[in-house]
């Protein structure tokens, strides 16, 4: 036995029977650190790592995934360099793999789970966890996150970047962002790369390259056969809603969701001027000057690459709802990744159309795709529109319904009505903006139809309601309620009476109620009133301090939310300027806060943060802790942006999450319960049509700029 296969043997049992067993406090206590800090005995790590790597299969099935984790951050220094790229190349992979192994065995409390994200399996608790695993992978993960190893690593990275690095770095990464009981803010990995721009850069050039049938970086071999026609780039295979082989699967959605969920960080801590490079603006904003480059990608690379980010997402949405031939291809097993995928790339897809809708860099027809159509026939209006009940988790086969559900909703949606209507909630702009609001129409029209039919002659219950007109928000937020009328989609008449007590003269054949429902609505959002603020440029959002006005604040938002939901579906214009963040709120549940909404919440506020993203010095130097100020009406009260906030300092590594989570928080987080409770009764108040809206419709039909024939 030559000494080269002797010490791998050697080191392939020890790492089974010493690093492995880590569980055990004598090897984690004693040993573990006794091989870490022995300087006269050094271990041949990268010779370790290669073996954890070759034996990685082996190792998961004997040794538990934390033990193991845990043993090699310890033995490996975030002081030591690797002296090649492939060196760094299997200490990523096996550090991922071993992530992906490990993030089972954190606990996930209730707090933990985001409430927007629909459709995930929660994590299995039937199995009872060993509370010493659970306690080494919540110490590995605090590892991999701390300061020091993310700025080491990238270090090393940035060092030896190369497609292979790059592909590893993602797959960690990629472990990080898709494990059920990590939020967003404990990876710290992907707010260090918003500051390390060119990786970015680097990632898209990779992702770019990669083609169908070529040697991919990282795979362990070549001779895989390929679906498609050879040196197709992947991301176009993507684009047409072709399956990928297992091992192009592996290298490309990693990749690209990393890239996708950076290239969303980074657009958060972006103000437009910054975004499209206006340096005469971008004076304006900062305090001092800045040469340096906030962006890095130029307008017509953004173009671009938004172009085939769009045919991605509705390649995705095929993948996502197959038909009956592509069902049986589905592996299950990999439905988190891919669902997570679609995720992340929608959300970057909105958020680029988002800044488009304000600026128009992209040019007329960008956003359309040629591979939809939306029918427009008055019988397969409804079609593509699910039942809350029909609506399947993506990328899963479709279920069978039961004889109950075929009987109260007829047959299942085509694979066809599926997709348009995936596409609808997720991507409405990639249809004709005229096509949209005709369909919202007719789908608000013949719901409204069918609730009112017959209400003339009474043969339909009609909702009678006597409003004082000195009273009208009272009266009607205590006439109006849920208690005493459930379902507002009936016909309303309505009396008003005078000041004087008397009832006004005439018959509610239809002014009158849309005279009340007008006036009812400027009271509701007047900001005298306290429930809505005016941003400075005039739009309006939920007050933060609603609580001190109101203790059910939630209910009069409940209650505003209600009548702006049965203004749209009774085709009233109204003139509600909304604030941008807000819309994004109320139509996809949760959105990524975006610094440039700040401008007009709180300039002052902005500015410090752009300039604290662009600060030279010493950022600890200012004092800045993950906690904000709250007063309301003479009331101070501290906030923590993050667990324990209070004690994690601002640094230079962590300032661009610290930007993200301040702008979130700002234009998030305290209006959350604000605008749940108003977007959850908006909803059914226009009935199956607002699922299908985009921000740019609902803001033209709030503002009485669209009227729905």
């Amino acid at each position: 036995m030559t000494d080269t296969r002797l010490l791998h043997c050697v080191l392939a049992e020890m790492c089974q029977h010493i690093l492995g067993e880590a569980v055990n406090s004598q090897i984690s206590n004693y040993v573990i650190p006794c091989l870490a800090s022995n300087a006269n005995h050094k271990l041949p790590l990268d010779r370790m790592v290669a073996v954890l790597v070759s034996h990685s299969l082996k190792f998961m099935d004997t040794c538990p995934p934390p033990a193991l984790l845990y043993s090699l951050l310890t033995l490996v220094r975030s002081s030591a360099d690797f002296k090649d790229v492939t060196s760094l190349c299997n200490y990523l992979q096996a550090i991922g793999e071993l992530l992906g192994g490990t993030t089972s065995y954190l606990t996930c409390s209730d707090a933990d789970v985001d409430s927007d994200d629909e459709g995930e399996d929660p994590m299995d608790s039937s199995k009872p966890l060993n509370p010493v695993l659970c306690k080494l992978a919540e110490e590995c993960v605090s590892v991999v996150n701390s300061t020091e190893h993310v700025g080491w690593l990238l270090s090393q990275v940035e060092r030896y970047v190369s497609p292979e690095v790059l592909l590893h770095f993602s797959r960690l990464t990629h472990h990080l962002l898709t494990a059920p009981s990590l939020q967003l803010h404990q990876c710290r990995l992907l707010y260090s790369v918003v500051v390390r721009r060119q990786l970015l850069r680097a990632m898209w050039v990779v992702l770019s390259s990669l083609q169908q049938g070529a040697p991919l970086p990282g795979s362990v071999t070549n001779s895989h056969p390929a679906f498609g026609a050879r040196g197709t780039p992947l991301l176009q295979v993507l684009a047409r809603g072709s399956p990928l082989a297992p091992y192009e699967r592996d290298t490309l959605v990693p990749l690209l969701a990393t890239f996708c969920a950076t290239l969303t960080a980074i657009l958060s801590t972006l103000h437009d001027a910054e975004f499209l490079g206006h340096p005469e603006e971008c004076q304006e904003l900062y305090s001092q000057n800045s040469s340096q480059s906030q962006f890095p990608f130029s307008v017509d690379e953004l173009v671009k690459m938004s172009a085939s980010l769009r045919d991605v997402c509705v390649g995705l949405v095929e993948l996502a709802h197959p038909d009956t031939r592509m069902s049986a291809m589905a592996d299950t097993s990999y439905t988190s990744m891919w669902a997570h995928c679609f995720k992340v790339c929608v959300g970057v897809l909105r958020q680029i159309h988002v800044r488009d809708t304000r600026r128009m860099f992209c040019p007329n027809s960008h956003w359309l795709s040629s591979r939809v159509t939306l029918p427009l026939g008055n019988c397969q209006t409804v079609s593509f529109i699910p039942r809350s009940r029909r609506q399947r988790r993506l990328f899963m086969p479709q279920r069978l319904l039961t004889r109950n559900e075929l009987e109260m909703e007829g047959p299942p949606l085509s694979v066809t009505d599926e997709r348009r209507g995936t596409i609808l909630r997720e991507i409405p702009f990639v249809f004709p903006f005229e096509s949209r609001t005709q369909v919202f129409s007719r789908l608000v029209g013949n719901d409204r139809s069918i609730s009112q039919m017959g209400a003339e002659f009474n043969e339909r219950p009609v909702i009678n309601v006597t409003i004082r007109r000195s009273h009208i928000y009272e009266d009607a937020f205590e006439k109006i309620s849920p208690n005493n009328e459930p379902n507002l989609r009936l016909r309303m008449r309505v009396r008003l009476m005078n000041a004087a007590g008397l009832n006004e003269v005439g018959i509610d054949g239809g002014g009158i109620f849309r005279e009340f429902l007008s006036e009812l609505l400027k009271t509701a959002f007047d900001p005298t009133r306290g429930y809505f603020l005016l941003t400075l440029d005039n739009t309006l959002y939920p007050n933060p301090g609603a609580h001190v006005i109101a203790e059910n604040y939630q209910t009069h938002y409940y209650f505003i939310g209600r009548m702006l939901g049965k203004a749209l579906y009774e085709n009233l214009l109204v003139e509600v300027p909304l604030a941008g963040f807000f819309l994004s709120k109320l139509l996809g549940g949760s959105s990524s806060a975006e610094i440039h909404h700040l401008d007009s919440l709180d300039p002052e506020l902005c500015r410090n943060l752009l300039s604290l993203k662009t600060y030279h010095g010493d950022v600890q130097d200012l004092g800045l802790d993950f906690t904000v100020l709250n007063s309301t009406l003479g009331q101070n009260t501290i906030e923590e942006l993050i667990p324990n906030g209070s004690n994690i300092p601002v640094i230079n590594e962590n300032r661009i999450e610290y930007i993200y989570r301040m702008a979130d928080y700002k234009l998030n987080k305290q209006i959350a319960k604000q605008s749940q409770a108003f977007k959850k009764v908006c909803d059914r108040g226009c009935g199956p049509g607002l699922i299908i809206v985009d921000k740019a419709v609902l803001d033209q039909l709030t503002n009485g700029l669209l009227g729905l024939a």
